[in-house]
């Protein structure tokens, strides 16, 4: 079981009480997730031999190994394309065929301050969660409305 999967036009394969609908189940969705990330947590957990060619042979097209202490001491953020049936490296700032990236970013998330792996556009930038998006939003309605209750100003598009 993958630590996060990225799934494009997949929909829930039964009701989302069942265990069909809560889970992904490949042979009910149709098609492997795009997108495989596994987390390492100590040495032991096979990322780079057993999940890669388990993964590899599912065809997952993008495999990315997180390793935030690098306690397998080959850098913090690999990732890899399947090609000809095995995985080879990639950068993993970008997945062409998903249109998504990652990248690390240190930040307060939780209440907990480190560095996080984070989804980001072709160019770097962070995607935003929900949160952020609405304090973002909140931000520029305070902006309006500042704009607003300024004498004689009008607001700008």
């Amino acid at each position: 079981m993958p630590d996060v999967l990225l799934s494009l036009d997949a929909a829930p394969a039964g009701d989302l009480r069942s265990k069909e609908g809560r889970s992904y189940f490949q042979w009910l969705i149709g098609h492997p997730p795009q997108v495989i990330i596994e987390i390492v947590s100590d040495k032991r957990g096979g990322e780079e031999g057993v999940k890669m060619r388990t993964y590899a042979r599912q065809g997952v097209l993008y495999y990315v190994i997180f390793d935030p202490d690098d306690l397998l001491g080959q850098r913090v953020l690999r990732g890899f394309v399947l090609a000809r049936g095995k995985y080879e490296p990639l950068d993993a700032r970008w997945f062409p065929d998903v249109g998504l990236g990652l990248v690390l970013w240190t930040g307060t998330f939780e209440g907990q301050h480190q560095t996080w792996l984070r989804w980001c556009d072709k160019d770097g930038r962070v995607i935003p969660i929900g949160a952020e998006r609405a304090e973002r939003e909140a931000a520029r309605a305070e902006g309006l409305a500042a704009q607003l209750r300024a004498p004689g100003a009008e607001p700008e598009p």
